[in-house]
């Protein structure tokens, strides 16, 4: 009787461990595509950034205010 408690104990032990790995795969498989997606976005917005500044040097740009004052 005591060992067929003990196997009953160890099967839920083992499918209770089965259950817990695949919930902390699926939580892990979600915050990795989080991070790819935050990183993605970070990504742009430094490119925009980029843009912005070049756009802004060309307007500082002293050829640019002497053909603008041209005008």
């Amino acid at each position: 009787m005591k060992g067929r408690l003990c196997l009953i104990f160890m099967v839920f032990y083992f499918a209770l461990i089965l259950i817990v790995t695949v919930f902390l795969r699926g939580t892990n498989d979600r915050m990795f595509y989080r991070v790819c997606v935050i990183k993605a976005e970070q990504g742009r917005l430094k490119q925009e950034l980029w843009h912005r500044q070049l756009e802004l040097e060309n307007l500082m740009n002293p050829a640019a205010v002497l053909e603008s004052l041209g005008e």
